[in-house]
């Protein structure tokens, strides 16, 4: 059974976590409740090597307290890791995370426990039973994490990118703002799958043109351009080729054209003398047009 201390802690003494997985500005609404009715729970710390405390779940309530001007704040102190990063899980689940989130802790709460000596298949056993995940979100949470940061930065909410992950994306789809929601799990780790070899630029030009799209067909995208990216071909063509089995269109859109009534009946009385479709005369005026240009 885990040692747990409650008290109140000299505000000064705390600081935010590194495995605390969020770090958010606190927002008028909770300064306000905050000076209302206090701390309604306390949060979780686990001590530091120099006299201080981490804060694990709860780094907004303390920013605002600040801007508040508290002295002290109630906490909860666990005396390691893991059992506070265990603690602070179930108490954000309440509020609820995001994906990019939950990695985040599961890859960190995973790396604590292989740094304490366990096993990978210890480590993932221990991951599961303190966090309420799948062995197999675990493993495909780990092998997301292996991607380059640049690409990482499209799992988060389009709100919560920085400003230069922004200039980055942009630089490969120019577009990408219109995109409201992030990259899925699903996507990323079959970026993973098919691009483990692939250099960090092109699986951006990959990532971040495939935003937007069902996931069955970005899937389709990711295999085929991982599996060709020597060749140099522009992701647009490979979008394309995954649609119809060939790079670019495959047959020619003619835009509509404004006639007159009586230039309509004069075409369709000439058609009708010659017993001919309409597609089939157009399709006669342009092979002509094309065998003068030609020169045939």
């Amino acid at each position: 059974m885990v040692n747990v201390e409650q008290k109140d802690i000299p505000i000064e003494l705390l600081d935010r976590d590194p495995l605390n997985p969020r770090n958010e500005i606190p927002t008028d609404n909770l300064i306000d409740s905050l000076k209302k009715v206090g701390f309604k729970h306390p949060i979780i710390v686990r001590p530091t090597d120099n006299g201080g405390y981490y804060v694990t779940n709860g780094w907004e309530r303390v920013q605002a307290a600040i801007k508040i001007g508290f002295s002290n704040v109630p906490c909860e102190i666990y005396p390691d890791e893991l059992s506070a990063m265990k603690v602070g899980r179930a108490e954000s689940i309440v509020r609820g995370w995001t994906k990019y989130i939950s990695m985040i802790h599961i890859n960190n709460y995973y790396r604590i426990c292989r740094e304490q000596k366990m096993s990978h298949k210890k480590a993932i056993e221990r991951t599961v039973s303190d966090n309420d995940v799948t062995s197999s979100t675990v493993e495909r949470y780990i092998r997301i994490w292996v991607l380059p940061d640049s690409v990482k930065s499209l799992l988060k909410q389009p709100k919560k990118r920085t400003p230069l992950e922004w200039i980055t994306l942009l630089k490969y789809n120019k577009n990408i703002r219109r995109y409201s929601t992030p990259l899925t799990v699903s996507m990323a780790d079959h970026l993973v799958k098919y691009g483990k070899d692939i250099p960090e630029w092109k699986l951006l030009d990959i990532a971040t043109n495939i935003l937007g799209k069902q996931v069955y067909e970005a899937k389709k995208i990711i295999r085929e351009a991982c599996m060709n990216h020597n060749i140099k071909k522009p992701i647009r063509d490979i979008i394309d080729s995954t649609k119809t089995g060939h790079i670019g269109p495959v047959v020619l859109h003619l835009p509509s054209v404004m006639i007159s009534s009586n230039e309509k009946k004069l075409i369709m009385n000439y058609i009708t003398e010659r017993r001919m479709r309409l597609n089939d005369f157009i399709r006669d005026i342009i092979k002509d047009f094309i065998s003068s240009l030609r020169g045939d």
